[in-house]
C-alpha cells in the first residue's frame, strides 16, 4: 500500500497568518491558564503558547490543501458524470450497443 500523505513544505506560502489572531499577551496567558494545582513560569507558559500556535498553523495548512484537493476531486467527479452521459450530438463513454 502506498503512502498517500505529502510532506507539509517548511517554507509554505499556503498558511493564511492573517487568520491567526496577534499571539496573546504573558498576562492574558496567566489569567487563562491559572491551573490551582501546578503553576506555570514565565518561559513555560511562553513555550506552550508558541507550541499551541505552531499546531494551529499546521491544522490551517492541512485544512487548506484538503480542500483544494477537494474541489479537484469534485471537478473530476464532474467531468466523469459529463462523458457518461448521452448528448444528441455527441456520442457518450458508454454507449449503448446498436
Amino acid at each position: 500500500m502506498k503512502n498517500k500523505l505529502k510532506a507539509i513544505p517548511k517554507n509554505s506560502n499556503t498558511v493564511e497568518t492573517d487568520s491567526l489572531p496577534e499571539k496573546v499577551s504573558l498576562q492574558q496567558l496567566k489569567a487563562i491558564w491559572n491551573d490551582e494545582h501546578h503553576s506555570y513560569s514565565d518561559d513555560e507558559l511562553i513555550k506552550i503558547r508558541d507550541w499551541l500556535y505552531s499546531v494551529a498553523k499546521m491544522i490551517i495548512a492541512v485544512s487548506q490543501r484538503m480542500e483544494k484537493e477537494y474541489t479537484l476531486i469534485k471537478q473530476q467527479q464532474i467531468q466523469e458524470y459529463e462523458n457518461t452521459q448521452s448528448y444528441p450530438l455527441c456520442q457518450s463513454e458508454y454507449r449503448r450497443a446498436s
